[in-house]
């Protein structure tokens, strides 16, 4: 059941990084771009939480496949930043892709509470929040950076902190 109420939320958030998209850009080019940035996210977070866990998964490497698995959301930008355009145009598609990113990944923190998986993570989703609604507020050229340095900033400061 684990497994389920983490892909749920996944998929929620998945939807949710489409729409916002989808609001700035309108080629389907593009959306396919970020589609595939966002299964590019989802595989680098199952890779960055095989990296946090690293004396677990060198002992188990099968824990990569088992489902009930963990994700680290710190991968998710990697994969955006891996599927953005070359050229002129990426810039503007990186803050298109990067602007609903955070709140995206508040949902996808709400499987964490279902699952049971991680410490804190109604905490961690309020924290996600309040970056997305930064990043929806801040001038398109500051998306980028503020999502991409924020998300990792915000994972480790969260870090510090006693879990509740």
């Amino acid at each position: 059941m684990d497994g389920f109420a983490q892909l749920a939320a996944w998929c929620a958030a998945f939807q949710l990084s489409m729409a916002g998209f989808a609001a700035r850009e309108r080629s389907g080019a593009a959306r396919l771009r970020m589609a595939v940035g966002l299964g590019l996210g989802a595989a680098a977070a199952r890779l960055a939480w095989g990296i946090l866990n690293a004396p677990r998964v060198l002992g188990d490497p099968f824990l990569l496949l088992d489902v009930n698995g963990g994700f680290s959301l710190l991968g998710v930008p990697a994969g955006l930043v891996a599927a953005a355009p070359r050229g002129t145009r990426r810039p503007s598609w990186l803050a298109a892709a990067c602007r609903p990113l955070p709140c995206a990944l508040a949902v996808a923190k709400l499987g964490c509470l279902a699952a049971g998986c991680c410490a804190s993570p109604l905490r961690d989703a309020a924290s996600l929040a309040i970056l997305g609604l930064l990043a929806w507020s801040v001038p398109r050229r500051t998306v980028t950076p503020t999502v991409l340095l924020g998300v990792p900033a915000l994972w480790l400061a969260l870090q510090a902190l006693p879990s509740a």
